[in-house]
């Protein structure tokens, strides 16, 4: 279970740190201030152009670099030829989690719909 685990925690830090600490310091220069505070963080609201911004740089990106560190810990750990690191692998990690981070972003902009008591 170890030498499943040990990776995906190693790639896992990285990822994490970018998506709660340097991505919201990076977005700042393009003048979206996102709150390091969890609490404010939560009732933030974003136009549609900010929240595919944040989407792409901080879920996006965060999930390449959890990715590419993942595959290349597994490839010193074990070499084998699986689990190499490739140009197309990383240009196929690049495409995909452009994608899901746009995705991610388009999502967190749809309106919530609001509840009536009645």
């Amino acid at each position: 279970m170890v030498h499943e685990t040990l990776p995906f925690f190693a790639a896992l830090i990285p990822a994490l740190l970018w998506i709660l600490l340097l991505c919201p310091l990076l977005l700042r220069s393009f003048g979206l201030s996102i709150p390091l505070n969890w609490r404010k963080r939560r009732g933030m609201t974003m136009n549609e152009g900010q929240s595919v911004l944040w989407g792409v740089l901080g879920w996006g990106v965060g999930m390449m670099i959890c990715h590419s560190i993942d595959v290349y810990v597994r490839w010193l750990m074990y070499r084998s030829p699986p689990d190499r690191p490739t140009i197309w692998g990383f240009v196929g990690t690049v495409l995909y989690c452009t994608l899901a981070g746009t995705i991610f972003g388009l999502f967190t902009t749809f309106p919530k719909k609001k509840q009536t008591v009645e």
